[in-house]
Formats: C-alpha cells, structure tokens, sequence
C-alpha cells in the first residue's frame, strides 16, 4: 500500500473506530445533557474558553481601559485619558468658560461634546493604541465565533491525527500575510512526504494572532490532505491583492483602498456620535450639521466602494445611541373603549380614550399613537409638575388632559387649556425625549420637560 494511501486509511479508520463507540453507547440526546463529565469535546471546549476568557478579563480588568484620546494643539492624538479624568477635565473647563464670561452657555457645551463626542469611549492598549468601544465590542465577538470554530477544528484535528495546517486565502490581504496564503504548513519543523515540501508553521501561527486579521486556519494530513485552491485560484488572489486599482486619479491596493474605507467609516461614525450627544443636550442646530457632514462623507464612502469593488459595512459606522433597559418594563399603551370622550374644537371634533395603564388620569385621542416609553414619559413629567405646584393626587379626576395627535392643536402650540370644558390637550411629540427641547422652544424653560405641564397648570389653578 502506497505511503499517502495508508495515512489516509489510518485516519479514516480513527474516525469510525470513535463512530462505532459513540454507536454502541447508545447515548440519546438527554443522556448527553445529563453526563457532561462523559462528553469529551464538550469538556475541552469549557476548559479552552474557561483558560482563554479568564486570560483575557483579567489583563483587561488590570488596566484603565476605559478612555478618551488625548490629543495636542493640532488635534492629533499623542495617548489617552482615563474616562473618570477626560470627564471631569472637559466639565470642568466648560463651567469656567462659562462663569468667567469668556464664552456663552451653548458654545461650552459645543465644545465639550466636541472633545468627548469627538473621540467616543475608546479602550487603549497602554502602547498609544486606543480603539473605539463599539469596535472593540464587534471585534471580540467576531473573534470569539473564530476560536470557538478553532476549537473545534482543534479537537477533530486530534483524532485524526493531524500534523499539520492550511491556511486560507483571500484577496486584499495586508502585505504581511501574503507569503502564508493557500499554503499548508507543518506543527512540527520542516518535512518532507511524497516529495512535497511543507515549511515549519511558526511564522504563520503567530501572523495569524495579529490584530484583526482575518485569515484562519484548517487542520489537515500532511501528504493526504488535498489543497483546497488550486494553482490558478491562487494566482488570480495574488493579482487581485498585488494590483493596483485607479481611482480619482489615485493608484493603490485593494489593502490600500479598504484602509480607505476604514478611515471613512470611523470619520462617519464619530460624525453620527457626536450628532446623538448634541441631540441629548438639546443642540438640534449643530447636531443637523454633524449628520449633514456624515451624509456628504456617506455619498462619498459609497462611491469609492462602488468604483475601487469594495465591500460596503454598514454596521462599522453605526453610533449606538442610549440604550432603555425594557427590563424597566414600560406599561403597554391600552385604551379603555369603555370609557371615552368626544369634544369639538376648532380643529375638529376629537374622540379620545381613557388610558389604563398610566398613573395620572390621561385620555387619548383616537389620532395619537404613543409607544410604552413616551407615555412613560408623559405621565412621569406630568407627575414631576404636580408635585411641583403642591397639586395632590386625589385632584386629578378634576383635570382632563387628553394627549391628542398632529393637526388636533392650533399651529405651533404644544398645549391647551379650555376652562369651560375643563380640559387640557397636550402633543404627543412631549412624550419624544429629544424632540421636547425644540416643542418648548418659545417657552420660558425649553429644557425642562415638566415646563409645559408646569404652564398650563398654572392656567387651570387660576382659572
């Protein structure tokens, strides 16, 4: 029997000798939950993440990872900030800009944002490496999915009896990685079998553990495992990373290009952050401006991808806004159809229903549409504003206030109280966070969100 024959044949038969066993324990699906002690694989995998994730938090948790960038006059980064500091260094500027008169309530904040919105929540690596915490986040996971596929591949490797790898290839890798591509390499130094030479895999193990590489690789037999590229694939691989690609006027890589991308991507994606912390401090102007510049930079991303046949991610530029815990468990909006009202006004006739799951006595009409969160929201405010004007909650009955839709309150009015009928309308927009600020914008008090309910009962006291 030829020399590759027999390997293949021990191999093979390795594999059903550990099928048949598996047959003959006649282990169902249930004994296999059951008996974790008696699942092998299963073991081996719990030991390599219990090694690899403790490994992992523990050089994490011994470092102030948590940063901003710290950068010089001319904006370029030179290191990091631990957060607590960046914080209170940004704050703290800004309160003395605005006490000492030197700049005006809204640009301090501008420039706070600036400063902290402009770099996000980063993590630093201590070697004046800082990456983004949302990018961190998909790095690790993306990273996680490959070890745990290792594992396994690690695992079948074993009872093969494997003794050696293949590393994969794809176009535009980064230069330093293209001597390992298609090729299969040895565990063990140097050898050769059947006249086929097999380099040591030393160099290409540890390429492999670069940051965010995107090659992996499968374990094989040396001289019976076949090649998974054949010569022509990878020699159309090789031009397509090696050529050059034109674009407006500019020659580079596909590597090249795809860096590109990334700086685009991250340029974008600090444009959208800083839009959503000016959203949350009621800067509706300069956040507009921060989308604009990310859609403009937007139209410019998808072009290149267009004519340089990149691949476009989405999911890289996204700005993740605050989260709201639904573990806080926002009531359902519920209209009790057994207990509704109808009165006219200018606007029309308006048919309202009561709302049973709100802690003020609120009706809605029949043209709102409110989500769990924003009738949270209203009836909290609401709440803050009695409490404020000393108004008890057994008075509450005596006050209808009825949420009402677009086009059912005059023109540019948020609220209105009629004291004939005894009844108050409110917008539906105040139950929106980020939309009260510019609703209460002719208001005395536009960034408290008890401001307008604050008002109009002030008018039914008196009335």
């Amino acid at each position: 029997m030829k020399p590759k024959t027999q390997r293949k044949k021990t191999a093979f038969d390795n594999l059903n000798a550990e099928f048949e066993k598996l047959k003959a324990s006649n282990t169902s699906a249930e004994d296999y939950k059951a008996k974790f002690e008696q699942n092998e694989f299963a073991q081996q995998l719990v030991r390599h993440w219990v090694k690899e994730t403790a490994g992992t938090m523990v050089n994490l948790s011994r470092t102030k990872a948590l940063c901003f960038d710290k950068t010089d006059a001319f904006g370029n980064v030179v290191g990091s900030v631990p957060l607590k500091g960046a914080y209170e260094q940004a704050i703290a500027e800004a309160v003395t800009a605005v006490t000492s008169g030197t700049t005006e309530f809204n640009t301090a904040t501008a420039r706070a944002v600036e400063r902290l919105g402009g770099s996000g929540v980063k993590v630093t690596y201590g070697s004046g490496v800082n990456r983004s915490l949302s990018a961190m986040i998909r790095q690790n996971l993306l990273y996680s999915a490959k070890q745990a596929a290792q594992s396994y591949d690690e695992y079948i490797g074993q009872k093969l009896g494997c003794d050696g790898f293949e590393v994969d290839a794809h176009s535009g890798c980064r230069s330093s990685h293209a001597f390992m591509q298609g090729k299969m390499y040895s565990y063990n130094g140097r050898k050769v079998i059947n006249g086929v030479v097999y380099n040591d895999g030393t160099a290409a193990l540890k390429a492999m553990n670069d940051y965010g590489r995107l090659h992996f690789k499968m374990n094989v037999i040396l001289g019976v495992s076949e090649p998974r590229y054949t010569k022509s694939e990878l020699e159309r691989i090789h031009r397509e990373t090696t050529e050059t690609i034109e674009y407006k006027g500019k020659e580079k890589t596909l590597y090249e290009w795809k860096q590109t991308q990334r700086t685009l991507e991250r340029g974008i994606h600090t444009e959208q952050q800083k839009a959503n912390m000016y959203d949350a401090a009621g800067m509706r102007r300069k956040a507009d401006e921060c989308r604009n510049k990310a859609k403009v930079c937007r139209n410019a991303y998808d072009e290149m991808c267009a004519k340089a046949g990149l691949t476009p991610h989405p999911e890289r530029m996204r700005a993740y806004k605050e989260i709201i815990s639904y573990e806080q468990n926002f009531k359902a909006v519920v209209r009790d159809e057994a207990q509704s009202i109808s009165f006219m006004r200018l606007q029309g006739k308006i048919n309202a229903k009561l709302l049973t799951n709100t802690h003020n006595n609120l009706y809605i009409s029949d043209m709102a549409n409110l989500k769990p969160l924003q009738q949270h929201t209203i009836d909290k405010n609401i709440s803050i504003a009695k409490k404020n004007l000393n108004i008890a909650d057994d008075e509450k009955t005596l006050l209808l206030i009825v949420i009402v839709g677009d086009g059912e309150l005059p023109r540019d009015v948020v609220a209105s109280f009629n004291p004939i009928d005894n009844i108050l309308r409110i917008h539906e927009g105040l139950g929106n966070r980020l939309k009260i600020p510019e609703l209460q914008k002719d208001g005395v008090s536009p960034n408290n969100p008890s401001s307008t309910y604050i008002h109009e009962f002030c008018h039914w006291i008196s009335a």
